[in-house]
């Protein structure tokens, strides 16, 4: 009288946590879920607060996995607040930013269950649906139709390379190396080994670097503006630097950003973090033209928020109170 079957999905799971434990927790409300059959459950961002940033998704993630009995997946806004007036953290070309999972399904045409390991991209989606309803190809499109290589038709990977630009952000996916610039700013990333992007690679495989810069310019010249850096705004190189500091450097001379939001999160035990640069590594990063001082327009480097913070900050490590801070400085 037994029934094995796949455990089913909830892509619309309504969990208190954070905010509202004492309606629904993780822990509840999978427990719940487990009792009907269901295996994983989407967990809505409708919560207060919002789920709007990255340190929010961070949270329910740990939670879930501390607590839950069934798969919890998270959701996050787009907007912040739920305002529907700023974009939420969605602008990075880093990981989370443009690497998300595609989910493809075509019963009877496209064999289920199965995993697709060669990176695509959203302009895919319009090549494919133009095939799909028997166009012509259409050279405008720059994607590929994904379908002969989802059904096995075709082997490979549908691209050489995969590019980007956003603002002053610019990044190339070729293949198991992903090079991400903003700005000045480089970084060079193993993604078989290193989804996360946490290990930066640009010192030991600068060649590699290199070349990859070299086809990522070679693209970003037969765009209009041309060149990779053609769009950026001062604006934009604030926001994107700080972000950068934040989330890829792991710079902590700043407050997180959007740090009221945390502020409204329960209050759960920190987990374990790795210890944030020295004063000697923030130095020689803002050291701009490497004479040895750091004046307060190179430690400001062109950010235009929190700048009480950062100017008390600075204050601080100028101990010879010349608005200057010398290398001989640093303790």
């Amino acid at each position: 009288g037994h029934v094995l079957a796949p455990g089913l999905i909830d892509a619309r799971a309504y969990l208190g946590e954070p905010g509202a434990e004492h309606k629904e927790t993780m822990a509840t409300g999978s427990r719940a879920a487990a009792a009907g059959g269901i295996t994983t459950i989407a967990a809505m961002a409708s919560t207060e607060p919002p789920i709007d940033e990255v340190a929010l998704v961070e949270f329910v993630a740990r939670r879930a996995h501390e607590t839950a009995v069934v798969n919890v997946v998270p959701t996050a806004c787009v907007t912040r607040g739920r305002q529907g007036r700023e974009i939420t953290e969605k602008g990075m070309l880093a990981e989370g930013g443009i690497r998300v999972p595609c989910v493809v399904s075509w019963k009877g045409t496209i064999p289920g269950g199965q995993v697709y390991s060669h990176p695509v991209i959203s302009l895919d989606m319009a090549a494919t649906a133009n095939a799909l309803a028997g166009l012509p190809d259409d050279p405008v499109l720059d994607g590929v139709n994904l379908v002969p290589y989802l059904t096995g038709e075709k082997t490979g990977a549908p691209h050489e390379a995969l590019t980007w630009r956003w603002l002053g952000q610019s990044a190339i996916r070729k293949g198991q190396w992903k090079y991400l610039r903003n700005d000045d700013r480089e970084y060079l990333f193993d993604m078989e080994t290193d989804v996360e992007e946490s290990r930066n690679l640009i010192q030991s495989h600068p060649e590699k670097a290199q070349q990859l810069l070299a086809d990522l310019e070679g693209w970003a010249d037969t765009l209009q503006p041309p060149g990779i850096g053609a769009l950026i705004t001062d604006g934009a190189r604030a926001t994107a630097n700080k972000y950068f500091d934040w989330y890829l450097d792991g710079i902590r001379d700043l407050p997180a950003p959007s740090a009221s939001a945390k502020q409204k999160q329960p209050q759960e035990p920190a987990p374990e973090k790795k210890a944030g640069p020295t004063d000697a590594q923030i130095f020689e990063r803002r050291d701009a033209n490497k004479d040895g001082i750091v004046t307060w327009e190179e430690f400001l480097g062109g950010r235009t928020e929190n700048v009480d913070v950062l100017r008390k900050n600075f204050e601080r490590r100028d101990t010879n109170k010349n608005d200057l801070w010398e290398k001989s400085e640093i303790e």
